[in-house]
């Protein structure tokens, strides 16, 4: 066992790796226990204030601004992380081949540290994922141009626990009809609003709806409605009425079916390896 043997050679690439999954386990490794626990204290104080950034900026409008400085935030910890590896690996380099194993220097209580910690990291990605952040793939053109096929967005999934929706509002939804697939669309109808379409355009009780989506091409879809919005549900369009699937086929959508509102494109790309630049960081309005 490793805590038997003197004169032990810290490997520089395990004391890196180890405290770029676990903050600090990298400084145990290398016998710094006290400097790998402030390590670790230091990191997990940082992803609480993260953390208690980010819900707070989830239940507000999200901006371009609040939108960069949560990626600020992210990148300043990874950044961080990887300082805390470096300075592991240093350590590693710089102790060589005469380093004396302390008592916790041992497999067991880096695979248990591990075990613990990464567990813990799996099940509150998960959660932040499910119920605060989640991301999506759009598939198809419904949305174009707002959103074009192979955007990747994160939707704010807190957003509308103290909000409702708005005449709009690009939204989140189950479907209607299983109660399982995600559609995103926007909110063209409120509760008791009469929808109909007419030469491309949506009217609403009478006036063309606000469509900051509109390019002034749009083919003419032919006639639609009008219909009366039920209360406590919600008329959702593509932006692309030629090409999608919305409250025309599947009905209005009911308020408790509405669960996130896009925030920003993370990553686009039409192809393998054709990543669009161009669109990553836009924000979906």
């Amino acid at each position: 066992m490793e805590n038997k043997r003197a004169g032990s050679t810290r490997r520089w690439w395990l004391a890196g790796l180890l405290s770029y999954l676990v903050p600090g386990l990298g400084q145990v490794y290398n016998g710094q226990a006290g400097k790998g626990l402030l390590f670790n204290f230091l990191f997990t104080t940082w992803g609480g204030v993260v953390f208690a950034v980010l819900i707070r900026t989830l239940k507000l409008p999200v901006t371009a601004g609040s939108a960069a400085a949560l990626t600020g935030l992210f990148l300043l910890g990874l950044a961080a992380q990887l300082v805390v590896a470096i300075e592991a690996m240093r350590g590693a380099v710089r102790i060589g081949c005469g380093f004396t194993p302390r008592k916790y220097n041992t497999p067991l209580v880096y695979a248990g540290v591990l075990a613990v910690c990464l567990t813990v990291q799996a099940s509150l990605s998960s959660a932040i994922g499910e119920h605060i952040l989640k991301a999506f793939r759009i598939p198809t053109g419904s949305m174009t141009p707002t959103l074009e096929p192979g955007d990747h967005v994160l939707s704010n999934q807190l957003y509308f626990t103290d909000h409702n929706p708005a005449a709009g509002d690009v939204v989140i939804f189950k479907s209607p009809e299983d109660g399982k697939s995600n559609f995103i669309k926007r909110i063209t109808g409120m509760p008791g609003d009469t929808v109909a379409m007419a030469g491309g355009r949506w009217v609403v009780n009478g006036k063309p709806a606000s469509d900051p989506a509109f390019t002034g091409t749009r083919a003419d879809t032919g006639a639609f409605g009008p219909v009366v919005v039920p209360r406590d549900a919600y008329f959702v369009t593509g932006d692309n009425p030629d090409h999608s699937r919305d409250s025309r086929q599947f009905g209005p959508v009911p308020r408790h079916l509405i669960r996130g509102k896009p925030v920003f494109v993370y990553f686009s790309s039409n192809g393998p390896f054709r990543w669009r630049l161009g669109r990553t960081g836009k924000i979906v309005q």
